[in-house]
């Protein structure tokens, strides 16, 4: 409901129309695609119930226009069959396009980046539960992908601590142990100094896996990632842990577009992906679209064709 609710603010609506009816359905079961299937799908994993209502209410007289949104497991479980787009599918980690997995890692040779890669929207999506909203209406949780993003930042971290600890002695790999725990602490403290309480549960094994997985919530993932400004209560994340000594080769074309030397430090390099991300977060948030009434009387409406 508060998507919902956040959607008609969105679209300058203030109210819910006494004359529209807008279906609310609580499914039970996972977001895989058998249970997709079952909750909206119709024979044989065909388009169901609820396409045929969008259809319907896209050809009607007000021309509605519907988006989807959600999670990664449930774009992909929607959108192709089980197994068919999955983040270590060969072909099918992108959503949107096609690219071959090998194509990941892959930066602009212009600007160093990989937002400087021209991606277009081009996967045929045959096996779709809703044909009807098209994949350039298919939009990607941020709030769900800033979280796992900061997740796997952390985990980076934690194996990153490891790797710092571990020496070679008689050509073997031994690890101060004692260091690990005290950068460990320090970690976890840093994380409670911001209210993730959950960071004090954290342990992990000698290779710097985590013995149980780490889970953040949508706020647990901001706090992680808010900068630090005048009268805080918390310092710096990676104060005390990532390494301000280790040093790093940045990519020539990043050299240029951050003023960067050649090489910085551990410290330096992942506070940046930390203030770039939380960054995105700020720059999606405030960009989120605004229904434009047409010139008129009107000053809100539910029926789209008013809208520019």
């Amino acid at each position: 409901m508060k998507l919902f609710w956040n959607e008609m603010t969105c679209s300058c609506i203030r109210y819910h129309s006494p004359w529209d009816t807008w279906p609310l359905c609580i499914f039970y079961g996972g977001d895989d695609r058998w249970s997709l299937e079952s909750n909206i799908g119709g024979p044989a994993g065909t388009p169901g119930w609820l396409n045929d209502w969008v259809k319907e209410e896209q050809d009607g007289p007000n021309h509605a226009q519907f988006f989807l949104s959600g999670h990664s497991m449930w774009l992909d479980a929607i959108s192709g069959k089980q197994g068919e787009l999955a983040p270590t599918s060969l072909t099918g980690y992108n959503l949107y396009s096609t690219d071959h997995i090998s194509t990941k890692h892959e930066t602009s040779a212009q600007t160093g980046f990989r937002s400087g890669l021209v991606k277009n929207i081009s996967r045929n999506v045959p096996n779709s539960l809703l044909p009807d909203i098209p994949l350039s209406r298919t939009v990607f949780c941020i709030d769900h992908a800033a979280t796992r993003i900061v997740e796997k930042l952390i985990q980076l971290r934690l194996e990153g601590i490891v790797a710092v600890c571990c020496a070679q002695v008689n050509n073997r790999s031994t690890i101060d142990r004692g260091l690990v725990t005290q950068i460990l602490r320090r970690f976890k403290q840093n994380m409670i100094d911001r209210k993730v309480t959950k960071a004090a549960r954290i342990e992990i094994t000698s290779d710097g896996t985590l013995k149980e997985k780490l889970t953040l919530s949508k706020r647990d993932a901001h706090a992680l990632l808010l900068p630090c400004f005048p009268g805080a209560k918390f310092g710096p994340l990676l104060e005390g842990v990532a390494s301000t000594t280790r040093l790093i080769n940045v990519d020539e074309h990043l050299q240029i577009a951050l003023g960067w030397s050649p090489r910085v430090s551990e410290y330096q390099l992942e506070s940046q992906l930390h203030e770039d991300l939380w960054g995105a977060i700020l720059l999606l948030r405030s960009s989120d679209p605004k229904g434009v009434l047409r010139r008129g009387e009107k000053k809100t409406s539910v029926v789209a064709s008013d809208y520019i």
